[in-house]
């Protein structure tokens, strides 16, 4: 089975993702062809998603397009709501979750500026989060609270 993500043209965010046969993509040009995107643009043309609709206040987004994805890695990650497609290097971009967060062009995906350090913390497992105000990792139990110090690699009281 092929897969083939809707993209908005203005922001080239993806809406979705669908699956097509695999006859249906060797039949109009093969994999990752224009002619496979034309055939999926011509399918999906009336096929508008309501809950996309939902999203946007009732109106769906006035321009997308669609490109062929895959598991393997080909065209950067496998696509989901949130990733962007970057036509510049053909490929697929994680989620940005945070504005100081870096691409990692390697893995296609977006990194916090200090690496996320585990939840491990002597006998407690800490539940992390990024905070993004002061550019560091928290961690938390139920009533105590952390901070990683990436200079020491250890957590400290909040």
């Amino acid at each position: 089975m092929a897969h083939f993500a809707e993209v908005r043209t203005d922001t080239n965010e993806v809406l979705r993702v669908i699956v097509i046969s695999n006859k249906d993509v060797d039949a109009n040009g093969g994999d990752y062809s224009v002619g496979a995107q034309d055939f999926v643009t011509n399918l999906m043309k009336d096929a508008q998603s309501e809950s996309i609709k939902e999203i946007y206040g009732g109106a769906y987004p006035s321009s997308v397009y669609w490109k062929q994805c895959s598991y393997n890695g080909n065209r950067g990650v496998f696509p989901g709501v949130g990733c962007t497609f970057n036509s510049a290097e053909n490929r697929f971009e994680g989620p940005k979750h945070f504005p100081s967060w870096i691409l990692n062009t390697t893995t296609c995906r977006y990194e916090a500026p200090v690496a996320r350090p585990d939840g491990e913390h002597g006998e407690k497992w800490l539940q992390t989060a990024w905070d993004e105000d002061n550019l560091r990792w928290n961690g938390n139990t139920n009533d105590e609270n952390y901070i990683w110090n990436p200079s020491t690699n250890s957590w400290e009281d909040a």
